[in-house]
């Protein structure tokens, strides 16, 4: 049954359901939701889901799973029923080239639905999600907890920084395509500072640094680097504006999930995201784009049409 965005707006306390339990952010999603009753919302349902494609998955998930039975959540072999129990849905699954799929089930409930990063993995596939969202009045929100960490979230409110150098530690994985792991993280605080409008990205690497760097339509410049290996960085950034620069670092505490939790059950009550559709496609046209710079060593376009 399709929930209205009325009903969900009047609804008192939120059944919730989790897709794709090959994650920690499963039992830290969990205690943040259930542990707190001003919440008015539980997390009860669990389908376990798992990807044979990347380690970071199927080495998981029965770990992460049998921990969610062990929070209190009742686990379901059947993707159709997260859809037809759940008043809104947490789809966790860490390989976002499996999100479309699911949600191709999901999306005919009508129901909202958070993606954790990735959004996804190609453009293609986050325009067809949006398509589905838009067929099916499933509203679809997805962001990195970076992008709501102390000293991120708003860092330029009420300001227009001309230049942003965000940056953080990224691994790149090689069953997973490059940045769309962890390069997610530092794309989010990019576009958290600078916002959508981003041309092309061109890519120096080495060893140990990836450093981007993207022209803005509006001129303004922006600049992710992520780094491997130890020592270990902060997640933070570097905002010049015309009366000097800036500098912040993401607070760990409270924690980056902690401070994203309430903004996804607000959308869950709303359906509305507070990250436009068409900015949550740009960057996964974004990290497509690097991803091709780093192997051809040309600047890339940033497709999005």
């Amino acid at each position: 049954m399709r929930m209205t965005s009325q009903a969900r707006k009047s609804k008192k306390s939120l059944k919730i359901g989790m897709v794709g339990l090959d994650t920690s952010h499963v039992p830290s999603l969990i205690k943040l939701i259930n542990d707190k009753k001003k919440n008015h919302a539980t997390i009860e349902w669990g389908y376990p889901g798992g990807s044979e494609l990347t380690s970071v998955s199927h080495e998981r998930v029965m770990k992460f799973t049998m921990r969610a039975a062990q929070l209190g959540v009742n686990i379901l072999e059947d993707l159709e029923a997260i859809g037809e129990q759940s008043d809104a849905i947490l789809l966790e699954s860490c390989d976002g080239r499996q999100h479309l799929d699911q949600f191709k089930v999901l999306a005919p409930f009508g129901k909202p639905v958070f993606m954790d990063k990735p959004f996804t993995c190609s453009v293609a596939d986050a325009k067809e999600i949006a398509r589905l969202s838009e067929k099916h009045g499933s509203p679809v929100f997805s962001s990195s907890s970076l992008r709501y960490a102390k000293n991120i979230h708003r860092a330029a409110s009420g300001k227009q920084p001309l230049l942003v150098e965000a940056h953080g530690p990224i691994s790149i994985l090689a069953d997973y395509p490059g940045w769309f792991w962890y390069g997610v993280h530092v794309a989010e605080i990019l576009y958290e500072l600078l916002g959508p409008g981003a041309i092309d990205v061109s890519v120096r690497s080495s060893d140990t640094f990836d450093v981007v760097t993207s022209k803005w339509k509006d001129d303004r410049v922006g600049v992710s680097i992520g780094y491997r290996g130890d020592p270990y960085h902060d997640w933070g950034a570097r905002m010049w504006f015309p009366s000097g620069p800036e500098s912040t670092i993401a607070a760990k505490n409270p924690s980056f999930m902690a401070l994203m939790v309430p903004h996804v059950l607000t959308f869950f009550r709303t359906g509305e995201s507070p990250v436009p559709i068409d900015e949550m496609i740009e960057i996964m046209a974004y990290l497509e784009a690097v991803n091709k710079a780093r192997e051809t060593g040309k600047t890339t376009k940033i497709i999005v049409d």
